[in-house]
C-alpha cells in the first residue's frame, strides 16, 4: 500500500497527499457529495494511477473532472496530456505556458480569476504568480464558513514552500515580494490564516528549515519548528501542509515584508528574527540597511549557495 495522507476538509471536501517522484507532492481534492475529484499536479501518471487503485476507500465511485496545473515544468505539468487522452472532457486549468490546458487562468491581472468546481459549483479562486516561471499559478480554496473545523487550502506549486519559496528563474525578488503580499492580504486575519493549509509542490521543509537555523535565524521559535520537522521525517510523517500562520512566522521571505501594524513584522521583531544573518554578513543590522525587497533577494541568494 503506497504512503498517504488525508485531511478532512468539511464535512464535503477531503485532501489527499499523493507523494512521486523523490519529493514532489500532488493533491487530490475529493468530493463526497457530487463523487468527483480534481488532481493538483499529477505528474507521474503511473503512480498517481496506482494511488487511485490503492486508496478504494476514498476514490472508489467517483470521478476525475479536473486538473488544477501550478506551472510548466515537467515534475507538475508532465501528466495532463495523458489524462487529457484518458478522457478529453476532463478540464485542465493553467497558465498558457503548461501543456494540454484547456482552462486558461488569465495572467494579465493578480485579482483573482474565479472558477467553479465539481456539480455543486465549488469556488476556486486561481492568481497569477510570476517568478519561478511567468506563467505560474496559485489556486486558492476558501471556505467561507465560520466553522472552525473547516479548512481553506493554497495550493502554491514552486511558488511558497514550507518555510521557504521556489527558484526566481523567469522572475524577480520584485516579483516574489509581491506574490507574498497577495497571499498576506488574502489572509490579513489571523483566524483565517490559521485554518488556511499551505499545500506545497515539494518536500523541502527539513532542509529550509535547517538552512534558517545556519543562516538566517536561530531564535527559539525557528530551532523549535526544526525540531518538530525533524521528529514527523524521522517518524516517516509528511512535514506539509503548513498552515499560513506558520508560514506567517517561520517562512523569512514572509517576515522579510514592512508592516508596523503586524507584531511578526514589527522593526524589533524583524531585527531580532534575522540577527543570524546579520551576524554570517557581517552587518550590524540587515533589517534597517535593506529595503524589503532586497533582504528577501539577499535570503534567497544565501538559499541559492547554501
Amino acid at each position: 500500500m503506497l504512503k498517504t495522507k488525508t485531511i478532512r476538509l468539511n464535512s464535503i471536501l477531503s485532501l489527499q497527499l499523493l507523494p512521486f517522484f523523490s519529493d514532489n507532492y500532488c493533491y487530490a481534492l475529493i468530493n463526497h457529495r457530487t463523487k468527483q475529484f480534481a488532481l493538483v499536479d499529477p505528474a507521474d501518471p503511473a503512480k498517481i494511477q496506482q494511488y487511485l487503485s490503492d486508496v478504494q476507500n476514498q476514490f472508489q465511485d467517483k470521478k476525475l473532472i479536473a486538473i488544477l496545473c501550478t506551472h510548466k515544468h515537467y515534475d507538475h505539468a508532465g501528466g495532463n496530456s495523458y489524462f487529457q487522452k484518458i478522457d478529453p472532457l476532463i478540464e485542465i486549468y493553467g497558465g498558457t505556458e503548461s501543456e494540454a490546458v484547456n482552462k486558461v487562468i488569465p495572467t494579465e491581472e493578480r485579482k483573482g480569476f474565479e472558477f467553479k468546481l465539481f456539480d455543486d459549483q465549488t469556488q476556486i479562486q486561481a492568481y497569477h504568480t510570476p517568478c519561478h516561471t511567468k506563467g505560474h499559478v496559485c489556486y486558492v480554496l476558501q471556505n467561507k464558513k465560520e466553522n472552525g473545523d473547516e479548512w481553506n487550502c493554497v495550493f502554491s506549486g514552486d511558488t511558497i514552500f514550507a518555510a521557504g519559496c521556489g527558484k526566481f528563474f523567469e522572475g524577480s525578488a520584485q516579483d516574489m515580494y509581491s506574490n507574498i503580499q497577495l497571499i498576506r492580504s488574502l489572509f490579513s486575519d489571523v483566524n483565517e490564516a490559521k485554518r488556511t493549509l499551505l499545500c506545497c509542490g515539494h518536500e523541502y521543509t527539513v532542509k529550509n528549515v535547517q538552512f534558517l537555523v545556519d543562516r538566517i535565524s536561530n531564535v527559539p521559535l525557528v530551532t523549535q519548528y526544526l525540531e518538530k520537522f525533524k521528529n514527523l521525517s524521522n517518524n516517516g510523517e509528511f512535514c506539509v501542509p503548513t498552515t499560513i500562520w506558520e508560514e506567517f512566522e517561520l517562512n523569512p521571505y514572509f517576515r522579510a515584508i514592512d508592516d508596523e501594524n503586524c507584531e511578526l513584522n514589527s522593526a524589533q521583531e524583524k531585527s531580532n528574527y534575522f540577527r543570524k544573518m546579520s551576524e554570517y554578513l557581517g552587518e550590524q543590522d540587515v533589517t534597517t540597511s535593506n529595503a524589503a525587497v532586497d533582504l528577501l533577494k539577499k535570503v534567497r541568494e544565501l538559499k541559492d549557495q547554501y
